[in-house]
């Protein structure tokens, strides 16, 4: 377990040189926070105005996590880590918007493809081995993706 952690500790300090690295050419700095599973939980975008770095598009603490590529839609993807079961709901998903979902395994295999996605959607990953895997959600050709850990 100690290796584990010692590994996420290494590969985000990598992620944060990188990251750190590559935001001296762009126009604006961007910052992620994560929860312990992953999941990315705020995004915060600086942005460079008279040389000066300013934030903005801070989500508060009370709201809820988003994804900016997909505006009105909340999405919450439970629970995360999971033995198998896993719901995804997606909040003012109107009947007529198109949704789908792929999971692929770390190396992109796809593993499975859902469409016509309703408001909420259950699956059944129990069969794939522990791993992480990547979900991607596609609404009205706005695409979010989401790291899912099976336990």
């Amino acid at each position: 377990m100690s290796s584990f952690i010692e590994k996420k500790i290494c590969f985000s300090l990598l992620l944060i040189m990188v990251t750190s690295h590559i935001s001296l050419f762009s126009a604006n700095d961007y910052g992620f926070a994560y929860d312990a599973s992953g999941n990315r939980t705020q995004r915060t975008i600086l942005v460079r105005r008279s040389g000066k770095l300013t934030e903005d598009n801070v989500p508060r603490e009370k709201e809820a996590v988003t994804d900016s590529t997909l505006v009105n839609h909340v999405i919450s993807i439970y629970p995360n880590p999971t033995k198998g079961h896993l719901t995804i709901d997606i909040k003012n998903l109107i009947e007529n918007q198109k949704a789908s979902l792929t999971i692929h395994d770390i190396r992109g295999q796809l593993l499975i493809t859902k469409q016509d996605l309703q408001a909420t959607t259950e699956l059944d990953i129990s069969s794939f081995p522990s791993a992480n895997y990547i979900l991607r959600i596609v609404v009205d050709g706005k695409i979010t993706e989401w790291k899912i850990i099976k336990q």
